[in-house]
């Protein structure tokens, strides 16, 4: 790859430009990545893995924070506050998407935790019906 003359902009948007990226990831990329001898793949590549490493892992919903969640949802509080309430308390949370699929299992399996959502299902117009006002 030969690089064109005029400065470092030039040079960053030059290689996101060949490598098919935002000129802020070049960019992002050697800010991050750059030592003490400058920019080196071989460290940069170290790096990213050391930093794959220390990502959170997921936190799986245990039988034990289901009874906790079961609880909060007998309270007739939402899966977000549910979700709020747990993070509040500095406590393992999960996302109200998982909350709701749990609800969801629970009444296929013939639960009741359904009944303690306040919406109980959004009623939506069906487009493409024939209207029937009088």
């Amino acid at each position: 790859m030969r690089l064109p003359q005029g400065g470092l902009h030039t040079t960053l948007r030059y290689i996101a430009k060949e490598i098919n990226v935002a000129p802020s990831t070049v960019s992002r990329e050697i800010k991050r990545n750059t030592g003490l001898r400058g920019y080196r793949p071989q460290q940069s590549h170290e790096k990213a893995a050391k930093r794959q490493q220390n990502i959170p892992k997921v936190i799986h919903f245990t039988s034990q924070l289901r009874s906790v969640v079961k609880g909060y949802l007998k309270l007739d509080l939402s899966p977000e506050q549910i979700q709020g309430r747990l993070k509040k308390k500095k406590k393992k949370s999960v996302s109200p998407k998982t909350i709701y699929e749990y609800i969801q299992v629970d009444k296929l399996q013939g639960g009741e935790l359904h009944t303690h959502l306040r919406g109980k299902g959004s009623k939506r117009k069906k487009y493409g019906s024939k209207d029937s006002r009088g």
